[in-house]
C-alpha cells in the first residue's frame, strides 16, 4: 500500500534533515468596526422596501466556487531557503461554481453547479440551459 506518514514521524524527519514547510503568504481580512450597525440599518432599508413595494417574500441567490482539483503550493526546501519554485501546469485549481438560492421564510433550494464553458452558447442554448430558473421565479 501507500506510505502514509503521521505527524509525529514528519516532524522529527523535517528537523533531522534540515527541511521546513513554505507556503506562500496571503493577507487577510478584518470585520469593521461599526459592521453591526451596518447590518442593522441595511435590514431595516430592506424590510421597509418590502413593505412598500407590497412583498412577502425575498429570494437570495450565490454563486460560489468549488475546487474539486488543487494543485499542492507548498515545497519542503532546505532551512533557510525563502524562495521555493513550484512547478505546475498553468492552472493551479480546477473549478466548477455552485448556485445556491434560499428563501427569506428559511427554506433553501437544491444547489446545482455548472463550470465555465470555452465559449459563450447560442441565446437558445441559454434559454434551455437555465435549471429550472425563469426570468421571473
Amino acid at each position: 500500500g501507500l506510505f502514509k506518514a503521521s505527524w509525529s514521524w514528519r516532524k522529527p524527519f523535517l528537523r533531522r534533515h534540515k527541511l521546513s514547510i513554505r507556503r506562500r503568504t496571503r493577507e487577510g481580512q478584518s470585520t469593521p468596526a461599526n459592521a453591526e450597525q451596518k447590518t442593522e440599518t441595511l435590514t431595516k432599508q430592506v424590510r421597509l422596501e418590502m413593505q412598500e413595494l407590497g412583498l412577502s417574500v425575498v429570494y437570495n441567490a450565490d454563486q460560489t466556487g468549488v475546487n474539486y482539483e488543487y494543485v499542492p503550493t507548498t515545497t519542503i526546501p532546505t532551512h533557510g531557503v525563502k524562495t521555493g519554485w513550484v512547478k505546475f501546469a498553468g492552472k493551479r485549481k480546477e473549478r466548477v461554481a455552485a448556485m445556491l438560492l434560499a428563501v427569506s421564510d428559511g427554506t433553501k433550494r437544491e444547489a446545482f453547479s455548472f463550470s465555465r464553458l470555452a465559449h459563450q452558447p447560442s441565446p437558445i442554448l441559454r434559454k434551455v440551459m437555465r435549471h429550472g430558473f425563469g426570468r421571473r421565479l
